[in-house]
């Protein structure tokens, strides 16, 4: 979708500048309208980035990052809406393929004191250059669409602090709904959701601490780490106790559960109603 062509009311104090490799922009009051859709309101934010330096033309990288777009740049939000963003990439110098995506994934939510550096080390010609990046921030009633083997959400809310290397998240959630892809049977919507993640790299390891989840089918809390092996799905450590269940519903919450395991455990579910 084209979304350029349904702008019918765009207000902004937009400021922006280049000075060589260099570009600047800032905004403050985002105000965007649709044809037949309410009004966004974004807030405000400051981005610059530096442009990539000149390379031979039969050695372009492999694809287009964000590394080889722009090797280098800060972006800070002290409260943004994602909403008019999405729109607004149609107007800003970025890759086809990115407004592409940012249409299929449809992020959306808020974002507050966000703060987003990156900077790429040189990489050989025809190589991907890698990224260094820190990320810190809250954000609310976060949400993205389902794409292809990746999972999607809608409603999160907390906070992350991470960089190349490591993170933590933190996660404090009401009315969220969780969409694992063909991992679960169906998305996973609960009342409450609480918890803290923590993940590095080399090896790749995601440890969940104080995992509280509530809805109208179950309650309950865990703890655990799953580690990435050389080959194979990983090593997952978890515990955890379930205080309420409905016994009809166990089959939502089990991953990778064949068809016929989940339609027995449904029958059992119903026999014990």
């Amino acid at each position: 979708r084209d979304w350029s062509s349904d702008v019918v009311l765009f207000r902004s104090r937009l400021s922006g500048r280049e000075q060589g490799k260099r570009f600047v922009l800032a905004g403050r009051s985002l105000e965007m309208r649709l044809a037949h859709e309410e009004s966004y309101t974004a807030g405000g934010f400051d981005l610059q980035w530096e442009g990539p330096a000149a390379v031979a033309a039969s050695e372009p990288p492999a694809t287009e990052t964000l590394a080889t777009f722009a090797p280098k740049g800060e972006f800070h939000a002290e409260e943004l809406s994602l909403e008019p963003l999405v729109r607004l990439a149609a107007f800003l110098p970025v890759p086809q393929a990115w407004r592409a995506r940012l249409v299929d994934l449809e992020p959306r939510g808020r974002l507050h004191d966000l703060r987003f550096t990156w900077n790429a080390a040189p990489a050989e010609a025809g190589a991907n250059p890698a990224l260094a990046f820190t990320l810190r921030g809250r954000f609310a009633r976060l949400g993205v669409n389902r794409f292809g083997e990746w999972g999607g959400f809608d409603g999160l809310s907390g906070s992350i602090d991470a960089n190349q290397a490591q993170g933590t998240l933190r996660v404090e959630s009401e009315n969220i709904v969780l969409d694992a892809a063909r991992r679960l049977p169906e998305p996973m919507r609960f009342d409450s959701l609480v918890a803290g993640v923590s993940w590095k790299r080399q090896p790749l390891r995601v440890s969940f601490s104080n995992v509280a989840v509530s809805n109208h089918e179950l309650a309950g809390t865990a703890h655990g780490a799953w580690t990435a092996t050389a080959e194979g799905p990983g090593n997952l450590e978890l515990t955890g106790s379930v205080s309420r269940a409905d016994a009809t519903a166990v089959w939502r919450y089990i991953p990778l559960l064949p068809a016929s395991v989940a339609d027995y455990l449904k029958e059992i579910g119903r026999a014990h109603v």
